[in-house]
């Protein structure tokens, strides 16, 4: 991708000259308070983090950003790779780290910016108390916080030395991959539970305003809620419902640990953005990696606000809470 070298070098200037005033301050033996020492150095990390992080962004993007990406781009970037230990731990079997953080950085954009355009064209809706915008206000959460496990995993759970500091074992390379695999799988179900936790109880909030009565009060399982929403919608979303049953899927095996164990006993087999998902009986699938689910992710947030968007639903005055909902 293309450096944006003006804006880049905006930002290191600006950054160099503030720094350059705090060593003539400095040099000059001027008495500093350690608060005001703070903000200029604050201000030029500021500087150095935008640089980093507008390095690829568009300049109209850029002289128009939101309040949301400058707070972003005003970040310690996660993507830049520091100086790594003697000590880092090598495992096959995990995706590389720094990719997975950028995928889930991608996911967290793509959640927020669903936010923040429904909050531009729906500016009645309450974001707090409101389930259309609650919804996606409870996904970015999720993601946040697995982009804090996987920056652990990064920044300390791959150095085999942090392992031997802070635990009271001394753990081998083989030892501390072993716990490391596991935590990573356990963060993979986690999240998948939960994102799509949320986007089902979103699915059951709609019907429920939309039609107090149907499915026992959106209580029913989760498949029948959703055609039952579907059907009272005024678009036709039935290209979006093979990748929330697929998503559906997922959910349940990674309720087996990841083994395929529906209670009809069968394989079951979808097809999501040119790749082909197998569910094979009493197996482990093979295809769920970080940078799948966060693709799935995005897809099913996409398709939550089609379905907030839709006359029936964005001619609400209000989307409460259901009453509490039953199993898929």
């Amino acid at each position: 991708m293309k450096l944006q070298s003006r804006q880049i070098l905006q930002n290191i200037s600006e950054a160099r000259e503030g720094l350059q005033s705090l060593e003539g301050k400095l040099a000059s033996g001027e008495i500093i308070d350690e608060n005001l020492l703070e903000i200029d150095i604050q201000h030029a990390f500021h500087h150095l983090n935008f640089a980093w992080n507008i390095r690829h962004v568009a300049p109209e993007r850029y002289a128009n950003c939101s309040d949301i990406e400058f707070s972003e781009w005003g970040r310690f970037p996660g993507d830049l790779d520091l100086m790594m230990s003697s000590g880092e731990i090598d495992s096959a079997s995990l995706e590389n780290a720094q990719e997975t953080l950028n995928q889930c950085g991608a996911l967290r954009i793509a959640v927020v910016e669903n936010i923040e355009r429904l909050k531009r064209d729906f500016p009645g809706w309450m974001p707090d108390t409101d389930g259309r915008l609650t919804t996606f206000n409870m996904m970015r959460s999720q993601v946040n916080s697995i982009g804090l496990g996987l920056f652990f995993i990064k920044r300390h759970l791959l150095d085999l030395n942090w392992w031997n500091t802070n635990l009271p074992d001394n753990y081998t390379a083989e030892e501390a991959i072993q716990l490391l695999e596991r935590f990573d799988m356990n963060l993979k179900i986690g999240f998948t539970l939960q994102f799509f936790g949320t986007f089902e109880h979103g699915i059951r909030t709609l019907l429920f305003n939309l039609d107090p009565d149907a499915c026992n009060q959106a209580r029913s399982p989760f498949d029948t809620v959703l055609n039952c929403l579907v059907d009272r919608l005024a678009g036709n979303y039935n290209d979006e419902l093979p990748h929330i049953d697929l998503f559906r899927v997922l959910r349940n095996t990674q309720h087996n640990n990841g083994v395929h164990r529906p209670q009809n006993g069968k394989d079951k087999s979808f097809d999501f953005e040119g790749q082909k998902c197998n569910f094979v009986m009493g197996k482990a699938v093979d295809f769920a990696t970080f940078k799948f689910i966060f693709s799935l992710c995005t897809r099913t947030a996409q398709t939550f606000e089609k379905f907030v968007r839709d006359d029936a639903i964005r001619t609400l005055s209000f989307c409460a809470r259901p009453p509490k909902e039953g199993a898929n």
